[in-house]
């Protein structure tokens, strides 16, 4: 086994790992923000607010993606030099932009009737707990946008696994959270709820931060005479693709519980999550899998090692074949399930939400598989033509299907029909590269 293949294993298994228990966090987190709000109407609210305030992320206009892979290659050609003005650059323009969006964001939060934007009526939540609980996510989220550069690091120094551990962190705080203001009898409030947030996202990054610079690679500490705003624009050129796609992928993937909120209601997105929580834990394995993979092969393209990734997409795609299968064979138990996980008569299964999940599943982890492998390669332009024509088409399809139906059921339709053009295409087009590569590095041995 060479070093590449080793060290994407040891990413893998330690994933896994960590993986394993953020499952158990994630099966106890729902049934514990239940009973912490004890009004399904305001939970939904809980979950569409972070679903819509974490698109702020991309407000780091793809800094975080471009650093990754620029960093990758500096450390392949081994230019410490390059390498500590790409990191230094990267958070000194993170730092003003984030500053900026916050400003803007504060003045505007002023101006908007923010019940109206999530369809709650002033009788759940009024007004100004509401204004307030969004100030505090979006200056956690804000706070975010730099700090988790970090996690861009990582992910460069081949440490895959560490981010997937900084999310656990979160969720265990979140949870302990929960458990500590439940049993003190002071559950409920939003506003507390949002600064829990705000502390426990941050508090992990703020310490591998400190890890990362401190113990890790103290060398490449950023400095401000280490910022050069031209390897910031060479960062950003890169950035502005992965920005794009980030924007369309959150259109995709990230406005289902907002839609839902606005097409069908609030309390409909409690169910939703539900389904979703149980049926992506399956397609996340994948998701395990595909992220170390992405600077991989980032880095093996440098190496001109097509056949070594030729191998890991065959490899990762019968994984994301076999997982799809266990996708569906969920469907069976899923009340059982659902009993045993929110307690008898909570939620009644439906046959239709299970299979629709299910394919919805199998579709985010083909998506995990062909994404990961066109990002490692740069290879940008017909993800962004066909994610863009997806994230076009999505909502009219939601708008469209929930007038027929009235069901949250239909945004996951819509989603589902709107990717297809891309995973179709884009798996196309990845297995004749891959494919064409291998067979002229083999030629050229």
């Amino acid at each position: 086994m060479n070093s590449k293949s080793l060290s994407l294993f040891a990413n893998i298994v330690l994933s896994f790992g960590v993986k394993g228990g953020s499952l158990i966090i994630s099966l106890l987190t729902t049934p514990i923000y239940i009973s912490y709000f004890g009004n399904n109407e305001v939970l939904g609210l809980w979950f569409t607010l972070l679903s819509v305030l974490t698109w702020i992320l991309n407000a780091d206009l793809g800094i975080g993606n471009g650093l990754r892979n620029k960093l990758v290659e500096a450390i392949a050609d081994r230019d410490e030099v390059r390498q500590r003005k790409l990191i230094a650059s990267s958070y000194a323009f993170l730092s003003a932009v984030s500053v900026v969006v916050m400003g803007i964001v504060l003045f505007a939060a002023h101006w908007i009737d923010w019940n109206v934007v999530f369809n709650i009526g002033y009788e759940a939540v009024d007004e100004g707990t509401l204004s307030a609980s969004i100030v505090i996510v979006l200056f956690g989220v804000c706070l975010q946008i730099i700090l988790r550069l970090v996690t861009s690091i990582l992910y460069a120094l081949q440490f895959a696994f560490v981010p997937g551990l900084l999310n656990l962190m979160t969720s265990i705080l979140m949870l302990i959270y929960c458990l500590v203001t439940i049993a003190a009898g002071t559950e409920g409030s939003l506003v507390s709820m949002a600064a829990a947030y705000c502390l426990a996202v941050n508090i992990p990054l703020a310490v591998s931060t400190v890890i990362v610079f401190v113990k890790m690679i103290p060398q490449l500490r950023p400095r401000l005479d280490a910022v050069d705003w031209r390897e910031s624009v060479a960062v950003l050129k890169l950035g502005a693709a992965f920005l794009w796609l980030q924007l369309m992928s959150m259109l995709l993937n990230n406005t289902s519980s907002y839609l839902i909120t606005i097409l069908i209601g609030n309390d409909a997105v409690v169910e939703y999550q539900i389904y979703y929580r149980i049926f992506t834990l399956v397609s996340s394995l994948t998701l395990l899998c595909s992220t170390p993979i992405w600077s991989a092969t980032t880095r093996a393209k440098a190496e001109n090692d097509y056949r070594w990734v030729f191998k890991v997409f065959k490899l990762l795609s019968l994984l994301g074949l076999f997982l799809t299968l266990f996708e569906f064979a969920l469907c069976l138990p899923i009340q059982q399930i659902f009993n045993i996980w929110l307690g008898g008569g909570t939620i009644r299964a439906s046959n239709a939400a299970s299979i629709l999940f299910a394919l919805y599943g199998s579709l985010s982890m083909w998506s995990y598989i062909v994404t990961c492998f066109a990002n490692g390669l740069n290879e940008l332009r017909l993800q962004t033509i066909l994610l863009t024509f997806g994230a076009i088409v999505n909502i009219p399809l939601a708008c469209f299907f929930a007038s027929v139906s009235e069901s949250y059921l239909s945004v996951v339709m819509a989603n589902i029909l709107a990717y297809l053009p891309y995973l179709i295409g884009q798996t196309t087009w990845l297995v004749r590269y891959l494919r064409m590569n291998t067979s002229t590095a083999v030629a050229h041995e």
